[in-house]
């Protein structure tokens, strides 16, 4: 195997590793954005709770649902539409 082989392969495991960096950083932040939308819902949720003073939790249970719902159609949208590389 010549040197020039060996950056080659270098070159192409390097381009691979950092396409994978990519493909994790994209999948983690869906991740982020829907957990991040749950507890955003059900801390709302409790707080509005607490100041209208309701025994049962209706607040923290409708705007968790509602969050997780928009949290799922931010990442489906994601997943279905990705954005061009001209968008960014």
């Amino acid at each position: 195997m010549s040197k020039q082989d060996l950056t080659e392969k270098q070159r192409r495991q390097k381009q691979a590793a950092d396409t994978n960096r990519k493909v994790y950083a994209k999948y983690g932040g869906m991740a982020f954005t829907l957990a991040g939308a749950v507890v955003l819902g059900v801390l709302l949720g409790q707080y509005i709770d607490e100041r209208v003073g309701n025994e049962t939790p209706y607040w923290t249970a409708g705007l968790s649902l509602l969050f997780l719902l928009v949290g799922m159609y931010s990442v489906l949208r994601e997943l279905l539409f990705p954005p061009k590389k001209d968008d960014k």
